[in-house]
């Protein structure tokens, strides 16, 4: 036990009735292992339970950007101009 946080992701494969959408979630689980940048979640492992696939990466505790922009949006505010440029550069340089 490490008292590491960790995000599990649920995806129901065998519920999938296209071939090529299993296959595809399985590519994504295999690329997402090679990844490695700062501002991409890291992959810890994938394990199949029950016929149901989970991915475990790592907890990224301030979210990500897509909670930020509901979380703005919601508050009806804006996001300034300079951390829209620093969100475009972190996305970019991940890429």
């Amino acid at each position: 036990m490490t008292g590491q946080f960790i995000a599990l992701k649920l995806l129901k494969i065998f519920d999938m009735a296209d071939m090529k959408q299993r296959e595809s979630c399985i590519k994504e689980v295999k690329l997402m292992e090679k990844l490695q940048h700062e501002h991409i979640t890291k992959y810890i492992e994938s394990f199949i339970q029950d016929n149901e696939m989970f991915i475990a990466v790592e907890w990224a505790e301030r979210g990500d950007l897509k909670l930020l922009i509901r979380g703005v949006r919601d508050r009806n505010e804006l996001i300034p101009e300079r951390k829209i440029w620093t969100y475009v550069q972190q996305i970019a340089s991940a890429l």
